[in-house]
């Protein structure tokens, strides 16, 4: 009877360290929920999260990613802040300006650092020289467009005051104007503006912004909440691992980034003709390791601060994170194109 009763007990404890070690492995298999948000609408620059969805490396990385569309970076930046979403994609300046003012959110990484926008205007407006008097698009006063314009306006000596400068929206908002002649000049990105400079377009190009600020301002970034990176630092990095996986998959792979674009519904002509000069302009366009280091984030944060756009200034360790950039580094690897 004892043996019985002993067989029993050591059955039911085989049973139920079995049925604890299921309900471990079912709960680490659980993937993590993150609730990412993004700015500014579909182009080139934000493909890399969204394959890393589609891909699955979110997954892969043991992330269930949701996404939040946000119009512009301004509104987007006050969203993450009130909690809205945990990560959030948007352009550098504006979240900046908010870690100035106080807000507890950092850079951790940039899928995008290198801009390709430039100031397309009417024919008669021969040059940028030409804008004082004239009224020029930007998404929202305070967004990155709106930002990159004002420094890039500054720097060739012009006087902002005398630019009327119209918030328009979206880009494709903005082009439909230009190209309607209702505003003189816009900046857009290289997606943005391809269908609108055909043979017979009343519009060219004026200035080249991104090529004129590489290297001294980040255009778009990655930030994270402060709570959401003391809290949950593990999902922070398995996200920006599979958003630098992304990046590589698209950078070494100009096939694939055009598919990628077009699936997202962007138009195949203009999406092959950007990625061609995208992927020719000496860098990688994507960032392949993790496009952020403290040397840019403080070129930008200089930038911004020396053309009155910025104040106060935050400083660098304010502003980013690089322990996510560096772990994920380590675990992948450096780039091999």
């Amino acid at each position: 009877m004892r043996l019985a009763f002993a067989s029993r007990c050591v059955g039911a404890a085989v049973l139920l360290i079995g049925v604890v070690a299921w309900c471990l492995c079912a709960a680490a298999a659980e993937p993590a929920h993150l609730r990412f948000g993004i700015s500014a609408g579909i182009n080139t620059a934000v493909q890399p999260a969204l394959y890393a969805k589609t891909a699955g490396l979110f997954a892969k990385y043991g992330i269930d990613a949701t996404f939040t569309a946000m119009n512009d970076d301004p509104t987007a930046v006050q969203g993450l802040i009130a909690n809205q979403y945990d990560m959030l994609y948007a352009g550098a300046g504006p979240g900046l300006i908010a870690i100035g003012r106080g807000a507890d959110i950092r850079i951790v990484s940039s899928f995008t650092p290198v801009s390709d926008s430039v100031l397309i205007a009417q024919r008669d407006v021969r040059g940028i020289k030409d804008l004082p008097g004239r009224v020029l698009a930007v998404s929202k006063i305070g967004s990155l467009s709106y930002l990159m314009t004002v420094v890039t306006l500054k720097r060739e000596g012009i006087d902002v005051d005398k630019v009327q400068i119209l918030a328009a929206g979206n880009d494709t908002a903005k082009a439909q104007m230009v190209a309607a002649g209702r505003v003189d000049a816009t900046t857009l990105n290289g997606i943005g503006v391809a269908p609108i400079l055909g043979p017979d377009s009343t519009l060219h190009i004026v200035y080249d912004i991104g090529k004129a600020l590489q290297g001294q301002l980040l255009n778009t970034v990655v930030f994270a909440r402060g709570d959401f990176i003391r809290d949950h630092p593990e999902i922070v990095e398995a996200a920006v691992k599979a958003l630098i996986e992304a990046s590589r998959a698209l950078q070494s792979d100009p096939a694939l980034a055009v598919r990628q674009a077009v699936s997202t519904g962007l138009p195949a002509g203009p999406v092959q003709s950007t990625y061609d000069r995208l992927f020719a302009i000496g860098v990688p366009y994507y960032g392949v390791d993790g496009g952020i280091d403290r040397a840019i984030v403080g070129s930008t944060i200089a930038t911004l601060h020396e053309f009155n756009v910025l104040d106060p200034a935050p400083t660098v360790d304010a502003a980013v994170d690089m322990s996510f950039v560096q772990a994920a580094i380590k675990a992948l690897g450096p780039y091999k194109p």
